[in-house]
């Protein structure tokens, strides 16, 4: 179920706010308002909406443009032999102004740098959720492991207990307690280890997300078979998903960017006006003043930059494309396929348990005998099958050392992880 559930939301997450709602809502995570609440208390959610903000200042100074008045004063004094001398001085304002449609492409330019971090930030709310989702699923995996484990344990003891009396009986060996014994206390060490495990999982949680972590594990609910709105979903995902959106917007920014590079060609001039005064304001000058600068090679190699740069750009989209397709892909045969291998492996998990259940009744009637390592397989082949009741962990092939026909019978029935 974990890998379907993880598939499942994957496309989920990934899919836009006004992708077509799934069937599929498992009752096994937080409700909405809760995980909500915990993606904005998160300190990227806050960077993500900072960095829109820099994007709309960085928008509004792109829209003012680089250029500003500038003021120039000079003064000085004129002697003239057999005049005297006489005072002047010589004002200047000056702008440099942007060429018709330059300041169009930077508001583009900035739109596009807006546009960036508005995907961005949906991309760190889709990146928040896979965290959150992937917190709470280890939480709930170690919960359910320590569970399964605890039974074991139950199970191991009462075990021992019926290998004690058959002890006192004559009819079981000291080495049959002690085999038993051993069982226990490696069944022991494994609770310890899960429910270690547990707490390490619940901690990280609590730290990273404590608006859903102070909570009870929820009970674990079956895993649904696909339905037909996962291809829609499909659809959503791959029209509209937050990383494809930041590239897309990338690749925008990047084409204007070219686009004020190839305009840049011709470069801006500087417009100026001016008054003096000389020989000591009998003689008034006013006037303007146009200045051009000369475009020399590095203007064409910016270009030359930025058409590179926009080829770089629209080769990661077709990148991202690409990977999302494969992952969205793979990630609907795993909703198909794992439900499936659910299924088989619940049918399989339900005639181990009723074969352990019966071994261990016919042991303690003294129906049976069996050794401990015996016992140990038995055991083990349950713990590996039982999980997949609720799908927390792969199963692995059985590895029997028993020499009892209905153990080695059992050798290749186990999927490979």
């Amino acid at each position: 179920m974990r890998k379907r559930m993880l598939a499942v939301l994957f496309l989920l997450l990934a899919a836009p706010p006004e992708a077509p709602a799934m069937a599929f809502s498992p009752p096994d995570l937080p409700a909405a308002e809760q995980v909500q609440q915990a993606l904005a208390q998160s300190p990227l959610w806050a960077a993500a909406q900072d960095q829109q903000g820099v994007a709309r200042y960085e928008a509004q100074e792109l829209a003012s443009g680089p250029y500003e008045f500038s003021v120039q004063v000079q003064g000085q004094s004129r002697w003239v032999r057999g005049m005297g001398d006489y005072g002047e001085w010589w004002t200047t304002l000056q702008r440099p102004v942007r060429l018709p449609g330059k300041a169009a492409l930077d508001r583009q330019i900035g739109a596009a740098g807006e546009g960036v971090a508005r995907a961005g930030f949906a991309e760190a709310r889709l990146g928040l959720a896979h965290e959150l989702l992937g917190s709470w699923l280890d939480w709930l995996g170690s919960v359910e492991r320590e569970r399964l484990l605890l039974e074991q344990q139950r199970l191991a003891v009462e075990n021992l207990a019926a290998v004690q009396k058959r002890l006192q009986a004559g009819d079981a060996a000291p080495m049959d307690v002690q085999a038993t014994e051993a069982d226990v206390e490696d069944i022991t060490r494994s609770v310890v280890e899960a429910r270690t495990r547990k707490d390490m999982a619940l901690a990280v949680l609590n730290g990273r997300f404590p608006a859903v972590g102070t909570q009870s594990p929820p009970p674990l609910s079956d895993p649904q078979p696909p339905t037909d709105a996962l291809g829609d979903l499909r659809q959503a995902v791959l029209t509209d998903n937050p990383r494809l959106q930041v590239l897309e917007m990338v690749v925008a920014r990047a084409r204007v960017t070219a686009a004020r590079a190839r305009a840049e060609r011709w470069p801006d001039p500087t417009l100026a006006v001016f008054v003096a005064s000389e020989r000591g304001g009998d003689e008034r000058i006013g006037g303007g003043m146009i200045t051009m600068p000369i475009p020399g090679p590095r203007r064409g190699q910016e270009q030359a930059r930025t058409r590179a740069l926009l080829r770089v750009a629209e080769d990661h989209l077709a990148a991202g494309r690409q990977m999302l397709g494969a992952q969205v892909a793979g990630q609907m045969q795993a909703v198909a396929g794992n439900h499936a291998a659910f299924l088989a492996a619940q049918r399989a998990a339900a005639a181990m348990t009723g074969q352990a259940q019966m071994m261990q009744r016919a042991y303690a009637l003294g129906r049976w005998t069996c050794s401990g390592s015996c016992w140990r397989v038995a055991r083990r082949g349950w713990r590996q099958w039982r999980p997949w009741r609720h799908g927390w962990r792969p199963c692995r092939p059985l590895m029997a050392s028993c020499s009892t026909p209905m153990f080695c019978g059992v050798k290749g029935v186990a999927p490979v992880s």
